[in-house]
């Protein structure tokens, strides 16, 4: 298994992390990573999808910069 980042995570089982990192699917970078990776490589390709709204990549990771930065500013 793989350690759970904070107390009461459930762990993945290893299997399934064998599985997965086999498969190309799980690298153990963080999602934030991930999610800047493919903003470097195809910033306006379509990331997030809701209803009518399309969030490419750059602007997925703007948000999500500018939604952490308002937490840090809060404190959390």
């Amino acid at each position: 298994m793989v350690t759970p980042i904070a107390e009461g995570t459930v762990a993945w089982p290893a299997d399934v992390v064998r599985r997965y990192v086999a498969a190309g699917h799980w690298a153990g970078r963080p999602l934030g990573a991930e999610v800047a990776a493919a903003a470097d490589g195809a910033p306006d390709a379509v990331a997030l999808v809701d209803g009518d709204l399309r969030l490419g990549y750059r602007g997925l990771l703007a948000r999500a910069d500018a939604a952490a930065t308002r937490l840090a500013e809060l404190g959390v």
